[in-house]
């Protein structure tokens, strides 16, 4: 299974008179690292969203960020802070008595001592904001998950016709092979002609037996072989249940290991130019395996 690291997800719920909005911003990561940003007050629901992602979520950065807004803010509803207004009130009534001032007491008087209006406080129901809290986290996650999963969807489409392309290249790499030995006994027997200057007759059986060891030593039938294994891997672990990102790399370096192998071996002007187009769509792949999980 292939999941992108990278989506974006929100969802909202309504519950005790205030709006909960809910927001997921996923990157890619080595590892699993979340950053929450909770408004003050619901951070003691913190390590229970962060348990929910890691069932999502097995690798990425995840930027998580709640907000809420409530009724009383969107109707700008405010109360009469009496235990402010009766201070004041107190404290100038002790200033008239002790000082002999002749004032009124006025509401224009106490208004004018400020923060005697304040915003209506809401208390909150933390059983229902916490199921709340809790559903949109799952909400959100699913959305995300879907995102991912469909960004995954179109990578792996993308895979499977870059391995169709090596697979190609590697039949094409395997009949060049074959010809090898021939090619290699025409070669030595050029060379020995060149050395000698036909002076002196060319025993063929041992310029074949000569030639067939060097083409032992060039021999690439065994990378092909596990070419060919790392690719039935590679479709595989795409197809599979799991998380594919970090098998997904380490098949991909390993091919490339049997490439340089396989140049180094034949010393063939065409097959390098193959390994060449080869690496390339590895490199390719590697690339865009970097944002699978």
């Amino acid at each position: 299974m292939m999941k992108s690291m990278t989506a974006y997800a929100v969802s909202s719920i309504e519950a005790d008179n205030r709006t909960i909005t809910i927001e997921i911003r996923s990157y890619n990561s080595r590892n699993l690292d979340i950053v929450s940003r909770i408004p003050q007050g619901y951070s003691v629901y913190e390590d229970r969203i962060k348990e929910l992602i890691s069932q999502y979520v097995e690798r990425g950065r995840l930027e998580i960020r709640i907000q809420t807004v409530t009724d009383l803010e969107r109707s700008d509803l405010y109360e009469l802070d009496e235990t402010k207004v009766q201070s004041y009130v107190n404290a100038l009534g002790q200033l008239k008595d002790q000082w002999k001032l002749d004032f009124e007491i006025t509401p224009q008087l106490i208004l004018s001592m400020g923060n005697v209006i304040k915003p209506a406080e809401n208390h909150i129901n933390t059983e229902l904001i916490s199921e709340a809290l809790i559903s949109c986290t799952h909400d959100t996650l699913k959305a995300l998950d879907s995102m991912r999963r469909k960004e995954g969807d179109y990578l792996c489409n993308d895979m499977k016709q870059r391995l169709l392309c090596i697979e190609d290249k590697l039949n094409v790499i395997e009949n060049i092979a074959k010809e090898l030995p021939l090619i290699f006994q025409h070669r030595l027997k050029e060379r020995i002609k060149i050395l000698c200057a036909e002076l002196m007759d060319i025993q063929h059986e041992r310029i074949a037996q000569e030639a067939a060891l060097i083409a032992d030593r060039a021999d690439i039938t065994e990378e092909i072989i596990r070419m060919r294994s790392h690719l039935l891997q590679f479709r595989n672990i795409m197809d599979g249940p799991e998380s594919s990102g970090r098998k997904l790399v380490f098949l991909l370096q390993e091919m490339l290991r049997e490439l340089n192998t396989i140049t180094s071996k034949a010393q063939h002007v065409e097959i390098s130019h193959i390994i060449v187009d080869l690496k390339s769509e590895v490199e390719k792949m590697r690339e865009q395996i970097q944002n699978i999980e």
